[in-house]
């Protein structure tokens, strides 16, 4: 039985991007024309549905018949119609609204004012119109740098007063917040190795927005009994203390208008520009980040943003598993590693393929991925899991052990910098 409202329909009809979009028929349109005008249903999703409709074009009948409904035929009608938050509150952003949907690239500064808007803890949850209609408009276009650096520069404003700078020695570690749904997460053995190495991982989690659902590193964290840390100061304290993992820090102690962007996301239904940007929170100002991409513009996209913030040291992969940071057999999987040396980066790509004869299609359990951590952490095999048969024994084995090395490669490039 479908769940979705007529409105989720479209936005994932129309949501998707410059390639992929598909029409929204006839019969559905009568329906998301019913609920466009029901004050009820969420004003994000209709501010989502729009924008994306608008920019991928009215070509069938349905979509035709939204258009006339509702007269969408240039940008104007659309602010003069829907965008009556900002009309009231902040008119200084009705010029860049409508050069977004004329599919006008930002400034940097200009993007800046748009992330404060989106930010902006004050904005009724009644009133999302115009948040729905900018994140769709990016995500539906594709986002340049200058536009991501102007949006992180207003995320991190948002941070609590409580983080500042924390030791050289650091390293920010970020995976996709969605998690994973057909792979373990090794991300904490990855920590693991860089304790080894007198290095201080610090992983930024959060509650998963979706669209997976299955779990996440915070949720393994947390199975792990890992360390929490809700400050800079809380930091220096518990680094007195041993762990094998290092720290964890939950975007909702960063700032609570990130805990409301994840209830948006669900609602959004597509991964929105955040998606990018939250792999590289750095509240303690490290000095070294690891990230991970998925699609192919992103790895070189996301070290540029670093780049323009002056990072020294920038780490990403591309294709692991299911976007993150532990390497994937069979496929290509591509690092990029940039160091800032004399004011210039130096920049290296590599390519790694790891192969296998086995393949596995499983839905991994928290249970199994918590076993698996701490058996590898204590006896580096995996011997001791019941519930695992000889070959997915060797076949996890081997992915750790090659996506440790690769990482242990990366060390000895940042200590020979």
């Amino acid at each position: 039985m479908n769940s979705l409202k007529p409105i989720e329909e479209g936005i994932l009809k129309v949501g998707i991007g410059k390639y992929g979009s598909e029409p929204i028929p006839n019969e559905l349109a009568d329906l998301i024309i019913q609920e466009i005008e029901n004050p009820i249903v969420s004003s994000i999703q209709k501010g989502a549905l729009i924008g994306a409709l608008y920019l991928k074009g009215f070509e069938n009948d349905g979509e035709k018949k939204i258009q006339k409904y509702f007269r969408l035929y240039n940008p104007q009608n659309i602010t003069e119609q829907f965008c009556l938050y900002v009309k009231k509150h902040q008119k200084h952003l009705l010029d860049i609204l409508e050069k977004l949907l004329s599919q006008k690239t930002l400034s940097i500064e200009e993007s800046y004012l748009v992330g404060k808007f989106l930010f902006d803890p004050d904005i009724p949850e009644d009133q999302e119109f115009e948040i729905g209609l900018i994140t769709t408009i990016f995500r539906f276009r594709y986002e340049t740098i200058d536009e991501y650096v102007g949006l992180l520069k207003s995320i991190e404003e948002q941070f609590g007063k409580q983080w500042y700078p924390f030791d050289k020695k650091a390293i920010i570690i970020t995976e996709p917040f969605d998690g994973v749904e057909r792979s373990f997460l090794f991300t904490p053995l990855i920590g693991n190795l860089l304790i080894k190495n007198h290095f201080i991982p610090i992983y930024i989690v959060s509650d998963n927005p979706g669209p997976k659902f299955h779990y996440n590193l915070k949720d393994l964290a947390i199975k792990l009994n890992a360390p929490f840390v809700k400050s800079t100061e809380e930091l220096k304290e518990k680094i007195k203390e041993l762990n094998p993992y290092g720290f964890f820090i939950d975007v909702k102690d960063l700032s609570p208008i990130l805990i409301r962007w994840i209830q948006r996301r669900k609602l959004l239904k597509k991964r929105p520009f955040l998606a990018t940007l939250e792999r590289i929170y750095n509240p303690i100002n490290a000095s070294i980040q690891i990230f991970s991409a998925f699609h192919p513009p992103y790895l070189e996209k996301t070290t540029d943003v670093l780049k323009h913030k002056n990072i020294p040291v920038i780490f990403g992969i591309r294709r692991g598993e299911e976007g993150g940071l532990t390497f994937s057999f069979n496929k290509r999987n591509e690092t990029l590693l940039s160091i800032r040396k004399n004011q210039e980066y130096e920049q290296k790509s590599n390519f790694y393929f790891m192969a296998s004869t086995s393949k596995f299609d499983f839905t991994p359990s928290i249970e199994n991925n918590k076993r698996i951590i701490e058996s590898y952490l204590n006896y580096q095999n995996l011997k001791e899991i019941e519930n695992l048969d000889e070959e997915q024994k060797q076949y996890f084995t081997l992915q750790i052990q090659k996506t440790l090395e690769i990482y242990q490669n990366l060390i000895k490039e940042i200590d020979n910098a």
